[in-house]
């Protein structure tokens, strides 16, 4: 018995402590359990302030103390390049708590937010266009912020990103030879971005589309086609830090971040001209796969070029299933190839509603190259000027790549005295320079994974350049 009473002291006396070490955190009043977060939040452990701030939100609710925590946990987010979980919780703020005296930066922080996670423009834009409805009802509520400038320049950088995507889009239907929609597209950059660098580009492309001569459209699409990437050099998602106060870190800063846009640049040239490569070859193979060889490949694209000029706006050569029947049907019949793709397209049209048969008289009015010889050299000649002109492109890259090298080093070996003058601008402002220290010095110390990466894809592509050219003139000596 007195071994059963000892046990049940022990089992009450350990569940008493347990009670007692569980109230312990308890006793940690709001202010404090604030104060740890930020302190947390100032030393960079973002998680751990995360935890604090979230406690004290839900043990403050209403109260001032509260309101604040609801700011920093949305900062401690922010910093922790958690973007989409940090506009949740600024807006959390905005909502709730209208009269706090963090809305406004809370307001700016949720645009910067959808900025940031913004794309490059050839991917889905809708957190940009989030971004811009965000920027134009924040210069709506807040008219005179000092923010402004910083707000207006954001949007014409994401205004330029969408009028070039949807440039690019008017580019794509060119070279589908789909000329109207690339001309409903090449408006609506016109219409709807009229205050942006690329609207003389699609201004050219719809003159050139206007006077509708192949030749003209060809030359449009090669020359232009790697031009918006110079327009686009401004539009980086780099999350360049902003202003310290310090001329000398800044200056470091402003130098490193210029290096990485070169990077960024140079990345953006080499894509370009893989993708050129990669059209050459789609072509190339094409040519190489067809059963009556080069000529009969050229002689298709011919028959393919009269349905897409006589079959309407509304008949789409990629996917109308009529297309196959209508060039088997060519492949059989015998006469001219005038004659050819006549009673083709007649015999299909008996089996296909999409198709409208035409006579002789229909090919007074197209301007169509019928010499396969002559239309398969021309179209051979075009891809090795595009070839041609991306090898040039690439022709300073290794010495542009040494001098970044170069230059970056430099600059990390500046680096170890900017502490000091973080340091020098006082407990308010030293936490972020020395935060605009760190990303800069990271962005430094990556720059020549990236000059390796670049060269040795840069000789890739030299080399596959090398390689088409070749076949292209082989292609070509077969045609003479």
């Amino acid at each position: 018995m007195n071994k059963i009473i000892k046990q049940f002291w022990i089992v009450f006396f350990a569940i008493s402590l347990s009670c007692a070490g569980s109230n312990a955190g308890d006793d940690i009043t709001l202010e404090e359990k604030f104060d740890i977060g930020m302190k947390n939040l100032e030393k960079e452990k973002y998680l751990q302030a995360q935890l604090d701030f979230k406690q004290v939100v839900i043990r403050g609710t209403g109260s001032d103390l509260g309101d604040d925590a609801q700011y920093y946990l949305a900062e401690s987010y922010y910093r922790n390049e958690e973007y989409l979980d940090a506009i949740s919780e600024y807006e959390k703020l905005t909502r709730r708590m209208g009269f706090s005296p963090f809305v406004e930066d809370a307001r700016f922080k949720i645009c910067e937010a959808y900025r940031i996670e913004s794309p490059k423009y050839y991917h889905d834009q809708e957190y940009t266009e989030k971004a811009l409805e965000r920027y134009q009802e924040f210069l709506d509520d807040f008219q005179r912020s000092k923010l402004k400038e910083e707000v207006l320049t954001s949007i014409e950088l994401l205004r330029e990103k969408l009028g070039l995507k949807l440039y690019e889009t008017g580019i794509l239907y060119m070279k589908m030879d789909e000329f109207e929609s690339a001309k409903i597209a090449l408006e609506r950059v016109v219409d709807s971005y009229y205050d942006t660098e690329i609207i003389n580009l699609a201004n050219q492309g719809l003159g050139v589309l206007k006077e509708n001569n192949s030749k003209k459209i060809k030359k449009f699409i090669r020359i232009n086609n790697r031009l918006p990437k110079k327009i686009n050099k401004n539009n980086k998602s780099n999350n360049r830090p902003k202003a310290t106060g310090s001329p000398e870190i800044d200056n470091f800063k402003n130098a490193a971040f210029d290096l990485n846009d070169k990077i960024v640049e140079l990345k953006d040239k080499l894509k370009s001209v893989s993708d050129g490569l990669a059209e050459s070859n789609d072509v190339l193979a094409a040519i190489a796969a067809h059963s009556e060889g080069p000529l009969g490949w050229s002689r298709q694209q011919i028959a393919i070029a009269i349905l897409k000029a006589t079959q309407g706006p509304t008949f789409n050569v990629e996917t109308n299933p009529a297309v196959e029947k209508v060039l088997t049907a060519f492949k059989e019949v015998e006469g001219s190839l005038q004659e050819k793709i006549i009673i083709a397209i007649s015999k299909a049209s008996e089996e296909s509603d999409a198709l409208v048969a035409i006579d002789m008289d229909k090919f007074i009015t197209l301007t169509i190259n019928y010499d396969p010889t002559k239309m398969i050299r021309e179209k051979l000649g075009i891809l090795k000027t595009g070839v041609v002109d991306g090898a040039e492109e690439l022709k300073s890259v290794p010495d542009d790549l040494k001098a970044i090298g170069e230059q970056a080093k430099s600059l990390l070996a500046s680096a170890g005295e900017l502490p000091k003058a973080a340091k020098s601008l006082g407990f308010s402002k030293a936490p972020a320079a020395l935060k605009s220290i760190k990303a800069t010095t990271g962005v430094l110390k990556n720059i020549p994974n990236e000059v390796t990466a670049i060269g040795d894809e840069s000789k890739k592509v030299m080399e596959e350049i090398d390689k088409v050219l070749k076949n292209i003139q082989n292609i070509l000596s077969t045609t003479q």
